[in-house]
């Protein structure tokens, strides 16, 4: 018998469960020009994680929930890419001189996308896979998450408050990486937040612990009370994410070679 992560019974088979919904892989793999046989590799700057594996269409934990906990999250997992990804074409861009900083989307239910957010944490909190080790979520934090969904209630405003932003071009669209705490010290300076890439360009910054986002960044936290805003991230090649992927590849180069050892040899 296994038991569940989330609702806590015994079972005899858990599901092999998605942490991130299908779709967003799905639309990557569109925009990276990929064929169906082929997988995306990823690849992490984790010390001694190089690769973790490949993927075709999400990741998926089969140590995580029943198959009644996994479709808990069904309605949140199917209305997020439905929002973000099948109605982006009617998301009115945000042009200020000339540039595009963002997307507004005039109507949106909070609670589910916000739901959807919550559950996209707590199942990479309660993950025991490599790609989401440093998601080092308390058990506080945990059980605050899982009663937030067991409730269907987001919690409240400052409540794992987020804030999404994305890649406008095809190299960003394409884009995964895994989760991490978020350093940034201006907008989230003295915060306890993480990124998430969820793939097709998207990325969430969520807040866990109580503190108020300081400004500017509280103007830009999803709310109720206004359209959902999109930030536009700077195009790939000119991100901080590219540095750090052309680090982690010559890193990952680096380390595959020292295993096999020059021209195929092991390495004595």
């Amino acid at each position: 018998m296994k038991t569940c992560k989330f609702c806590k019974e015994k079972v005899v088979k858990l599901a092999n469960a998605h942490v991130l919904p299908r779709a967003y892989f799905e639309y990557s793999r569109r925009k990276a020009k990929m064929t169906k046989t082929q997988s995306m590799k990823l690849i992490t700057n984790t010390k001694d994680q190089f690769p973790i594996g490949k993927v075709r269409i999400g990741w998926y934990d089969s140590d995580l929930v029943c198959a009644e906990c996994e479709n808990r999250f069904a309605p949140y997992d199917n209305y997020s890419p439905r929002l973000l990804l099948q109605n982006e074409d009617h998301h009115r861009q945000i042009i200020v001189n000339g540039d595009l900083k963002g997307w507004e989307i005039a109507q949106f239910d909070y609670e589910k996308l916000k739901l959807f957010v919550i559950s996209v944490l707590w199942r990479a909190g309660a993950s025991q896979l490599p790609q989401f080790g440093k998601i080092n979520l308390s058990q506080e934090e945990l059980e605050r998450a899982r009663q937030n969904i067991l409730n269907n209630d987001s919690g409240g405003d400052n409540n794992f408050s987020f804030i999404i932003a994305r890649f406008p071009d095809d190299i960003g669209q394409s884009f995964m990486a895994d989760p991490h705490p978020e350093y940034d010290t201006d907008m989230f300076a003295g915060l306890n937040a993480y990124r998430f890439y969820i793939g097709a360009g998207y990325i969430v910054y969520i807040k866990v612990g109580t503190k108020l986002f300081p400004e500017p960044g509280r103007s830009f936290v999803v709310s109720k009370e206004t359209p959902l805003r999109i930030l536009t991230r700077d195009n790939f090649l000119q991100s901080k994410e590219a540095d750090s992927m052309r680090k982690v590849m010559e890193d990952a180069d680096k380390t595959l070679t020292e295993i096999k050892g020059v021209g195929g040899k092991k390495k004595q």
